[in-house]
């Protein structure tokens, strides 16, 4: 099998890369900085680097904190996805994966599944619904798995300063430099938490599996997700228990944190799931070590 990645040199793109050489499969790279630079206004250009590919995987986007310019925005998380499943398809590529967010859900609802209403939050979420749509709208011949994922944390491979900014990697980084945290956020509410090499895993099976997958008209959409669901206070509190992480000083934005209720996440299809997430502190020591030594 031979597997095309866009955005190799991001946090998830990178870290997909490697994992999969690791695991023997045949991959390329498709980004905007190293190996094979993209030029979207050559449509045969990216034709050409599709050929003889049986799954792309778009890790190109902007996340929640780089989602500041709405013209680039949309770009990235919508437009982008959208030419290059076209040049797959008119390559013969079998299937395209294309890497969303459960943020696209509304949390204040007990229970959510891929059946679920979408909802536009903020620029970030629209541009991913917008993102969906344009593919699903396109779709031909290839094959479409949208994978909404939980908030991922861990290493990245090349020095990528963006994800500092996810919650997870800003208070491991915080700690490893000894600053002090601080949380701007509103409400005490719960996430989903997944490690890197845990998705990693679930994408093994996926792609192992692309027989047994069941699509409806030619799509999939799967929730990635695992045990570990925390709220902020409470996510904070369990690393400070933790003995080799010493958190210097936690200051929160709000004085008083509004109390969101748990909501459930689940999924249609449980097949590839991970039950627990057994490599969570395992990056988390990882992360932990990488900044510290940056």
């Amino acid at each position: 099998m031979k597997v095309l990645i866009t955005g190799s040199s991001g946090l998830l793109g990178g870290r997909i890369f490697k994992f999969l050489r690791e695991k023997n499969f045949k991959v390329i790279s498709l980004n905007r900085k190293k190996n094979t630079p993209i030029n979207f206004k050559s449509k045969k250009k990216i034709e050409k680097s599709c050929r003889g590919v049986d799954v792309i995987i778009n890790c190109i986007g902007k996340d929640i904190y780089t989602s500041k310019n709405r013209k680039k925005t949309i770009f990235a998380n919508a437009e982008i996805p959208s030419i290059i499943y076209n040049a797959g398809s008119n390559s013969g590529v079998k299937y395209f994966i294309y890497i969303s967010t459960y943020h696209v859900y509304d949390f204040n609802k007990k229970k959510i599944n891929e059946n679920s209403q979408l909802i536009k939050k903020n620029l970030y979420t629209e541009s991913k619904i917008l993102g969906e749509e344009k593919i699903i709208k396109n779709k031909n011949k290839t094959k479409i798995i949208i994978l909404r994922l939980c908030n991922l944390f861990g290493y990245p491979i090349f020095k990528n300063k963006n994800c500092e900014k996810l919650l997870l990697n800003y208070v491991i980084k915080s700690i490893a430099k000894k600053k002090p945290i601080t949380i701007n956020s509103q409400y005490d509410e719960f996430r989903y938490y997944s490690s890197i090499k845990m998705f990693n895993f679930f994408l093994i099976k996926i792609l192992k599996n692309l027989n047994k997958n069941k699509f409806t008209k030619n799509i999939k959409i799967l929730n990635y997700f695992t045990d570990k669901c925390y709220k902020i206070s409470d996510l904070i509190e369990l690393i400070d228990r933790k003995k080799k992480f010493k958190i210097t000083k936690i200051k929160y934005k709000y004085k008083k944190l509004k109390k969101k209720k748990k909501f459930k996440l689940l999924s249609l299809d449980t097949n590839f799931l991970p039950k627990k997430d057994k490599y969570f502190f395992n990056e988390f020591l990882k992360t932990y070590n990488y900044y510290k030594n940056i």
